[in-house]
C-alpha cells in the first residue's frame, strides 16, 4: 500500500466519520442525562470509523469505474472525445497521459505519508511514556490489596520521579489500580475510585488513545477522549451519591480533588 491509498482510502474515511459521528452526538445528544448511551454511542462511533475502509470494500465501492475516476484525478489521465467514423462505427478513444517531466525526490504523496508517519511516532512515544510513568508509580509505591483492586499510595514515592509531587497528586485509578496521595482516604474518595474500575473506564481511555495515534491530526478525535472522561466522572460521581452521601460536602470534597495536578491522560483522574 502506497501513500496515496493510505490517506485516500483509509485515514480520511476514518477522519470524515468520526467528525460526522461526533456532530451527530453533538446537536442529537450531549444534552441527555442517559449516560450509558452517550458512552456507548461514543465507544461505537469510533469502532466504526475504524471499520469504514473495509466497509467500503466490502460494498463495492472499489469498481472499476471509481478506480478509473481516481486515475484520472490523480495521475493526471485524460480521456479524449470520442471519434466516430463516417460508416458510422466509434474509434477507441485515445488517453494522454500528463506526466511530470521535472524531476522529484519525493512525491507529495510520499511527503504527506511521511509526515504523518512521524506524528504516529511523536503520538506513540508520549503514550508510552504516560503508560511508563504509571507503571514505575505501581512498582515503586506501596500497595494494599482490596476487594477487587489494589490501592497505590504515593506518598513514599521517591523525588526522581517526574512530574507534580505526591502532595499535588489527586486520587485516580487505572485499570485495576486505585492511587491515592496516603493511606488517609475518604471513603467516598474510595467509592468514585471503585466506580471507576468497576465501569472499566480504563478500556475506554486506552481506546481513545489508540485512536488519537491513528488520527492525531483530526481534532475531534481529541473531543471524543475529553467527552469519554467526562461521562466517567459523572457516572462516577452518580454511583456515590447513590450510596446516600451527604451532597454538599461530596461536592466540597470533589473540588478539593479537582484543584490537584493531572498526573496522566490515561489514567480516570477524580
Amino acid at each position: 500500500m502506497n501513500a496515496q491509498e493510505l490517506i485516500i482510502g483509509h485515514l480520511l474515511p476514518i477522519a470524515a466519520t468520526v467528525a460526522i459521528l461526533w456532530l451527530v452526538y453533538r446537536l442529537l445528544f450531549r444534552n441527555s442525562n442517559r449516560l450509558y448511551f452517550n458512552r456507548f454511542f461514543l465507544l461505537t462511533s469510533m469502532l466504526l470509523a475504524l471499520a469504514m475502509p473495509l466497509l467500503g470494500l466490502l460494498s463495492g465501492i472499489e469498481v472499476p469505474q471509481m478506480a478509473t475516476l481516481k486515475q484520472q484525478l490523480f495521475n493526471g489521465i485524460m480521456l479524449n472525445e470520442v471519434i466516430v467514423t463516417p460508416d458510422g462505427q466509434p474509434m477507441l478513444p485515445e488517453v494522454t497521459v500528463t506526466t511530470n517531466t521535472t524531476p522529484s525526490r519525493f512525491s507529495l504523496w510520499q511527503v504527506i505519508g511521511g509526515l504523518y508517519l512521524i506524528g504516529v511516532g511523536v503520538m506513540t512515544v508520549l503514550f508510552l511514556f504516560k503508560l511508563g510513568r504509571l507503571v514505575v508509580l505501581i512498582i515503586r509505591s506501596p500497595k494494599r490489596k482490596m476487594d477487587g483492586f489494589t490501592a497505590v499510595y504515593l506518598s513514599a514515592v521517591p523525588e526522581p520521579v517526574e512530574g507534580p509531587t505526591p502532595s499535588q497528586q489527586g486520587s485516580f485509578s487505572f485499570f485495576r489500580y486505585a492511587f491515592f496521595p496516603n493511606e488517609n482516604v475518604d471513603p467516598d474518595i474510595m467509592r468514585h475510585e471503585m466506580s471507576h474500575i468497576a465501569h472499566h473506564h480504563s478500556w475506554d481511555i486506552l481506546f481513545a488513545e489508540v485512536m488519537m495515534i491513528l488520527q492525531w491530526f483530526n481534532p475531534f478525535i481529541y473531543l471524543y477522549k475529553k467527552e469519554l472522561q467526562s461521562f466517567h466522572e459523572y457516572q462516577a460521581d452518580r454511583d456515590v451519591v447513590a450510596t446516600g452521601v451527604d451532597k454538599k460536602n461530596y461536592m466540597m470534597l470533589i473540588l478539593q480533588q479537582c484543584t490537584a495536578v493531572d498526573f496522566s491522560g490515561m489514567s480516570n483522574k477524580e
